[in-house]
């Protein structure tokens, strides 16, 4: 996990993103907040930004390769991320610890690659594809302290690359929003919330003792586009399950389908996870029936709201793969309702 000494710079980079304005900025009083947010609660701290946020975040990405026949082959993605995650102050070295993207994507290993310019109510990222380029040429992403309780991002990213010799990449834009929900920052102490998982129906519960720093989960949903010489060829939509926490607990369960029926893949399912636990990668065509009916996946999201995220997902193997349970999980966060801040009487 990163460890950064600015409040919430950790979001910059999270952000993979795209082509874009130098000057694309918003005034706090221009920017509007998805409906799908809560309502700042007034009861929460006016100072320390510590505690549990939920997060509304869209990205697009359009990327370009040449396919086996020579052909250029255009690919668009549209990812809307609703989660919940957590900024920890360290308080002995004064610090914090940001886990606000359940899936945090990494530009660089290089931090030559990239300055951050810090003011008092955000901070400015820079990227650079390689050092004989200036820093802003292959990116900017802006993240504006809103107040102690909300927060704002933008920006974009490109990349290039050499794929067999031949010079492709990506570009991203994304935006996202934040409202924090919790003053506590462990998911199991907050008595702004009620949370629970369990995973694989077995008794795996955690240890409350224990501050979960990196906790991130949430709903995703992933729509691709596939064109060659501006026709399109496919279309795919993803639904991802996502949950970040301890070694038991952590897990992302994903669930795509092609729209069209010439695809090469028609149904992809799957989970991973960590170390021992088995993760699944299960591509089938719609003419392979031994194949589509050899796993059978069965998600339910049981609230994605201001209130909360709910959801359950079950993944299975048929009689030849002796019916085993590759994940069971259920998982629940449910903020509760707050009486506005009682006003002072003058």
């Amino acid at each position: 996990m990163d460890i950064i000494k600015n409040p919430l710079a950790l979001l910059a980079t999270f952000l993979l993103i795209a082509c874009g304005s130098e000057s694309d900025k918003s005034s706090p009083a221009e920017i509007i907040f998805p409906e799908h947010l809560p309502k700042v609660n007034p009861n929460l701290s006016q100072e320390d930004q510590s505690g549990i946020w939920m997060v509304y975040r869209a990205t697009t990405e359009n990327s370009q390769f040449t396919n086996g026949d020579g052909e250029i082959v255009n690919i668009e993605k549209e990812i809307i991320a609703n989660e919940l995650g957590t900024i920890i102050l360290d308080t002995e070295h004064d610090y914090y610890q940001h886990s606000l993207n359940c899936t945090p994507y990494e530009f660089s290993s290089d931090d030559g690659l990239y300055i951050r310019d810090t003011h008092e109510n955000g901070h400015l990222k820079l990227y650079r594809d390689n050092i004989d380029e200036e820093f802003g040429s292959s990116g900017r992403i802006s993240v504006s302290y809103l107040s102690s309780q909300k927060i704002h991002g933008r920006g974009w990213k490109t990349q290039h690359y050499l794929v067999d010799g031949i010079k492709t990449g990506f570009h991203q834009q994304i935006e996202f929003f934040a409202v924090k929900v919790s003053d506590e920052n462990n998911f199991l102490l907050s008595d702004d919330l009620d949370y629970s998982s369990s995973v694989n129906s077995e008794n795996i519960s955690f240890d409350e003792n224990e501050i979960y720093g990196g906790m991130c989960l949430g709903l995703q949903e992933h729509k691709y586009s596939a064109k060659i010489d501006n026709v399109k060829v496919d279309s795919y939509t993803f639904e991802n399950l996502v949950h970040f926490a301890d070694y038991d607990h952590t897990f992302e369960i994903y669930n795509g389908k092609s729209n069209n029926t010439t695809s090469e893949n028609t149904q992809v399912i799957g989970v991973q996870r960590r170390g021992f636990h088995k993760s699944i990668d299960h591509h089938c065509v719609e003419s392979e029936t031994e194949c589509l009916n050899s796993l059978s996946l069965d998600t339910e999201i049981l609230q994605n709201d201001s209130s909360g995220i709910s959801f359950t997902a079950k993944l299975t193997g048929n009689e030849d793969l002796n019916n085993e349970v590759y994940i069971d999980a259920q998982v629940s966060v449910i903020i509760h309702p707050f009486e506005p801040a009682l006003e002072t009487q003058e």
